[in-house]
């Protein structure tokens, strides 16, 4: 009889360090995806960045190069959007 106590309190030990050993690796992996989401959302915010400077950029070429048709173009999307929003 003893025995079988002996191994069953051994087999809950290691069950006790099974269970520690996992929650130790989920751990470590969820700071891994952690790090990783961080690293991949900051690649991205570099690159959106990069693209809106460009988009601005070209904005400020097609109004210098033509500023009587953009003011044309504002004064429309102005006059659309109060018509848009003044109805509510």
């Amino acid at each position: 009889m003893p025995r079988a106590a002996t191994n069953g309190y051994r087999e809950i030990r290691d069950i006790k360090d099974d269970l520690s050993s996992l929650k130790d690796d989920v751990f470590s992996l969820s700071q891994h995806i952690q790090e990783d989401g961080y690293d991949r959302l900051h690649k991205m915010g570099k690159k959106l960045r990069a693209r809106g400077d460009e988009n601005f950029q070209d904005l400020g070429r097609r109004v210098k190069a033509s500023p009587g048709r953009s003011l044309a173009i504002a004064f429309c999307v102005g006059l659309a959007a109060s018509r848009l929003l003044g109805r509510r």
